[in-house]
């Protein structure tokens, strides 16, 4: 069965969700705190981890920021708030996806499938990018490595910059993006994508002198630039 974490005070909901899940394959282990999570996620190796936003010691925010310093695991956050910037704040924290509660226990399960699928594509292997000497990308640990320099990234933010590898110079939508790494339909107002793409940007400028960049088009989408290439 696969591992997955619930990080949720809600003792009740996590005793039912850990039967259905059960009857799905997945095998749901359970904390009440934030710190109780911080320590569960350090011990075990879990496929993705069930955030609660409102946590009795600390708030789903800080945890996902402090899990985010050791761990690149699947996060997908489950809250009751509302607000789109509440929702942008956990995508800005390092969240993969997010479940409003009340939720449907047939979406979630949904949404668990597709964070697996997700790590399930990327095959445990490095890929030297053609062109740039010294870049690789490693599919199993989630890491880019340039020269003397690595940056672990989260399976999405992986799952994007793969996708803009395999399409170099080519414009790729909010939808298309979407559909291909969140496993999932877009909706116009869905900015998730957003998030993440400008998360990525802003680890990728930590790799001194990488030479791609990823633009934005109006309208379009993204596309991923080679510096050396002269566009």
């Amino acid at each position: 069965m696969r591992p997955v974490l619930i990080i949720d005070d809600d003792v009740e909901l996590c005793s039912m969700l850990r039967d259905y899940l059960a009857m799905h394959g997945f095998d749901l282990c359970m904390a009440h705190t934030g710190r109780d999570g911080l320590d569960a996620i350090r011990r075990g190796n879990h496929d993705v981890v069930l955030l609660d936003i409102m946590l009795p010691d600390m708030n789903g925010y800080k945890v996902l920021s402090a899990l985010r310093e050791f761990s690149t695991v699947g996060v997908l956050l489950l809250t009751t708030l509302k607000e789109e910037a509440d929702r942008v704040a956990g995508l800005e924290c390092g969240a993969d996806d997010f479940v409003p509660k009340p939720f449907s226990t047939r979406e979630l399960v949904a949404r668990i499938r597709a964070m697996v699928r997700r790590q399930e594509r990327l095959a445990a292997v490095t890929i030297p990018i053609q062109g740039s000497e010294g870049l690789s990308l490693n599919l199993y640990k989630r890491v880019v490595s340039y020269r003397e320099s690595q940056l672990a990234l989260t399976d999405v933010e992986f799952a994007l910059l793969k996708a803009l590898f395999d399409a170099p110079g080519a414009v790729l939508s909010r939808e298309d993006l979407t559909n291909r790494v969140l496993d999932r339909p877009f909706h116009p107002f869905d900015r998730s994508v957003d998030m993440h793409i400008s998360r990525l940007r802003k680890k990728l400028e930590s790799l001194h002198a990488l030479p791609y960049t990823i633009k934005t088009v109006r309208s379009s989408g993204y596309v991923l630039v080679s510096e050396t290439a002269g566009h």
